[in-house]
């Protein structure tokens, strides 16, 4: 399992062995770079705050605990971490896109502190389990969504 140490020397568990977050980065000037995230690399945002609370918080909001939640909670902290942002926000720099109105979007809105009735979650339901995160300061946008990883076939 991935670690990532945050400053006060704890280690809090990031990524599942054979998960991997891939992302697509879109800055102001409409260049894009795409990028994996594996096990062994790590951002430091992704530390705080512990993922048992975030768990606990969004199954409390949503009645129960579904993987999709636990999907939405993930990608939130990635969107926070690529944007350098703490996450969850109490102001409104950052807008999070959600492409699913379902129970990732929960995640998302827990992990990020973007609800619908502050206008900084937008659902937009193209049934994907996907979200962008916008810095609205900076105009840096992060599209972020879970792939797993294949293991190769043999060769023989």
């Amino acid at each position: 399992m991935g670690y990532c140490p945050n400053p006060g020397g704890q280690q809090t568990p990031n990524n599942r062995p054979g998960e991997t977050c891939q992302k697509t980065v879109v800055a102001s000037q409409r260049s894009s770079i795409m990028m994996t995230m594996t096990d062994t690399q790590t951002l430091p945002s992704l530390c705080a705050p512990a993922l048992p609370d975030l768990l606990a918080q969004t199954s409390a909001l949503h009645k129960h605990l579904c993987p999709r939640q636990v999907l939405g909670i993930r990608m939130g902290l990635q969107g926070g971490a690529l944007l350098g942002l703490t996450v969850p926000q109490a102001n409104k720099r950052l807008l999070a896109i959600v492409e699913t109105d379902g129970c990732a979007a929960d995640g998302v809105a827990v992990a990020t502190g973007c609800w619908v009735g502050h206008r900084t979650l937008r659902v937009e339901d193209y049934g994907k389990v996907a979200a962008t995160f916008v810095d609205t300061e900076t105009g840096l946008a992060h599209r972020v969504w879970p792939a797993v990883r294949r293991p190769r076939a043999r060769s023989r």
